[in-house]
């Protein structure tokens, strides 16, 4: 028998000399939380060993390689760290043989969570803002953001926030587009400081993908100095 996510063996009732399948079990844990290894590409994809997998905390890709290239993990769940280091500036692609995946950026590492379906990143999340100086003009593209990694801003916009230092005298709405496709807006009540946010649906953005702040079509006769941020989570 072995535990189910590591395929450590267990200790048998009947076993004798206990202390060798036990002291291989704690190093089996040592290194699963601690070790790295190195993963050379030579420009194709890779997947990785069982033993790879369960036997490492870290998996450092490096190597040369001219176009994006991806990670697979063997069935199982595993909690790892993948540290992408190729040449060529790169991305590396991280989940099982089907499923959704994690882009790891170039020279940036990622902790991933693999469940046997599919893979997320855990504990990244980015704040994304942009502030407007003074009043913007009527359907205005105030602001840009070009992404480098992929994420997606969650539905309803969780954890969103924007303050106009000088309140609009009539109501006023800010869309907040990708690739110049809006996905939800940043509202302002009549002579209200604060916004509030919409977005539908979650919404993925990929590499290249553009994140657009656009004015309100009617120019607001005090609307001034705004600031908006949203959350974004890493996938």
């Amino acid at each position: 028998m072995t535990t189910p996510n590591l395929a450590i063996t267990h200790v048998a009732a009947s076993q004798n000399q206990k202390e060798v399948t036990i002291n291989a079990a704690f190093d089996a844990l040592d290194n699963a939380g601690n070790r790295e290894v190195v993963i050379t590409y030579a420009d194709a994809d890779v997947t990785l060993t069982a033993d790879q997998a369960r036997r490492n905390a870290v998996i450092r890709c490096t190597g040369s390689v001219t176009v994006n290239r991806r990670l697979t993990l063997p069935a199982g769940r595993r909690l790892l760290c993948v540290d992408n280091r190729v040449s060529g500036g790169r991305s590396i692609e991280v989940g099982y043989a089907t499923g959704e995946r994690v882009w790891v950026p170039p020279l940036a590492s990622v902790w991933v969570q693999g469940d046997t379906a599919n893979v997320q990143a855990i504990g990244t999340g980015a704040e994304i803002g942009f502030f407007v100086a003074g009043q913007p003009g009527a359907d205005e593209l105030v602001g840009a953001f070009v992404v480098t990694r992929r994420f997606v801003i969650v539905a309803t916009a969780p954890g969103a926030r924007g303050y106009a230092e000088t309140a609009p005298t009539a109501a006023a709405s800010f869309s907040i587009q990708r690739n110049a496709v809006s996905i939800g807006s940043a509202s302002f009540a009549a002579a209200s400081n604060t916004a509030s946010f919409t977005v539908a649906s979650d919404a993925v953005f990929e590499p290249g993908d553009r994140l657009m702040l656009r004015s309100p079509v009617v120019q607001d006769a005090t609307l001034a100095d705004i600031a908006i941020t949203l959350r974004a989570r890493m996938l």
